[in-house]
């Protein structure tokens, strides 16, 4: 109910700013210019009944049910990686914008939602623990996962953990070409390397969203792999006849 003042109480201060801003304030200008109204609920027809609303009916659009056909994407960064989270803005705003479809999501505080959540099809996360951040990972799917990388002391002993993130979801990386990264990654086999062009990063992304049996055959290699390498716990061939 956006039209009255006593329905807005109690609740947070800056949403009922914008309510009071939005609506209320041009109540008296929609009825001076609207000759029919429509309201969305039973409730709302009775209580405006002096404008002798017209009561619709909840429908989607067929398109916003239909699971999107596009790439997913993401960078999962933490506080530590504030210039890749802002090196990063120009790549993801070229790529929303050539792609019709593509989704990216990135962890952030709200900082970090400032810079990206005026971008289309960006979905930002609050950070995580660790162990929730491990089942998550364990239970999402990905197409294409960022790594890049700024020169930095504290970055310089970083190690290539990342991949074995990226292959818990499914995702092929996209790697800065500096170690610990260039004498991991197998460029064009398990994942890419690139120098830290954004033009460059964004091109790539586009044709690599596009070519899903590239994607495919890289995103099982890198699994692969990481399944080679894995520790081996005794527990786990019974867990998995349970």
């Amino acid at each position: 109910d956006l039209m009255d003042s006593g329905a807005i109480a109690g609740l947070p201060r800056g949403y009922v700013k914008k309510v009071r801003d939005q609506a209320i304030k041009q109540r008296s200008t929609l009825e001076s210019l609207c000759s029919e109204f429509w309201v969305s609920s039973d409730y709302l027809a009775q209580k405006y009944r002096a404008w002798s609303p017209t009561l619709i009916a909840p429908r989607a659009s067929m398109s916003e049910l239909l699971q999107s056909s596009g790439a997913s994407m993401c960078y999962h960064g933490t506080a530590s990686h504030q210039a890749e989270l802002d090196w990063l803005v120009p790549v993801i705003k070229t790529v929303q914008s050539t792609t019709p479809d593509t989704q990216f999501e990135v962890f952030g505080d709200h900082a970090v939602n400032k810079l990206y959540r005026d971008m289309p099809r960006v979905s930002i996360l609050h950070p995580m623990s660790w162990p929730n951040y491990l089942a998550y990972t364990s239970a999402v799917r990905r197409d294409i996962a960022l790594a890049p990388l700024l020169p930095s002391p504290f970055n310089a002993a970083r190690g290539p953990t990342k991949f074995f993130d990226f292959a818990r979801m499914g995702a092929v990386g996209i790697y800065t070409d500096v170690d610990p990264y260039r004498s991991f990654i197998r460029h064009g086999v398990d994942g890419l390397l690139l120098p830290n062009d954004p033009d460059l990063w964004a091109r790539t992304i586009v044709d690599l969203a596009a070519d899903t049996a590239r994607l495919g055959r890289m995103a099982s290699t890198a699994r692969q792999r990481a399944v080679d390498m894995a520790l081996h716990d005794p527990e786990i061939p019974r867990l998995l006849t349970q």
